[in-house]
């Protein structure tokens, strides 16, 4: 009985341990990745507006919204459109799933693709052991995602 119970504990023990272990060094990778999207940030890191432009009332929605188009094939006589680019800087490393994002959020005028404003931002997404649980650590944004409100920062309604 006794030599089956320890049986029975070494292996918990061992288990606990293995888990322990892993969880260890992805929460490792987390940090290291954590502390990339800063250092990237503080880099080029920005949410800038080059120009504003007037626009007239009927480009707007009933909550003063702009009504711009998502991409060049959907400007439609606009005149400017939102561009969103995102490249992969890291994959998957001993955190499952994680992932190093450097994301660029742009509104463009049509004529002459000039960039009348652009939000750079960087991302670290997935890798944890709680991912979607609340209180669980889904990520890490610096600056931040495109503020609401973006647009009308560019746009002023005449």
């Amino acid at each position: 009985m006794h030599r089956m119970l320890r049986k029975w504990a070494t292996l918990a023990g061992v288990i606990f341990g293995a888990v322990w272990l892993v969880k260890y060094f992805s929460e490792t990778d987390l940090r290291r990745l954590d502390k990339e999207v800063d250092r990237l940030c503080a880099i080029d890191g920005r949410s800038v507006v080059y120009e504003t432009v007037n626009l007239p009332a009927d480009k707007f929605d009933a909550n003063g919204r702009v009504l711009l188009p998502q991409g060049a094939l959907y400007e439609r006589n606009f005149g400017y459109y939102a561009s969103f680019e995102q490249k992969t800087l890291a994959g998957p490393g001993q955190a499952p799933g994680a992932r190093l994002l450097r994301s660029v959020y742009r509104i463009v005028r049509s004529a002459d693709k000039k960039v009348m404003a652009e939000h750079l931002f960087y991302t670290r997404g997935g890798g944890n052991w709680l991912e979607g649980a609340p209180g669980g650590d889904d990520g890490k944004s610096c600056p931040g995602v495109v503020p609401v409100g973006f647009e009308e920062r560019v746009f002023i309604k005449e």
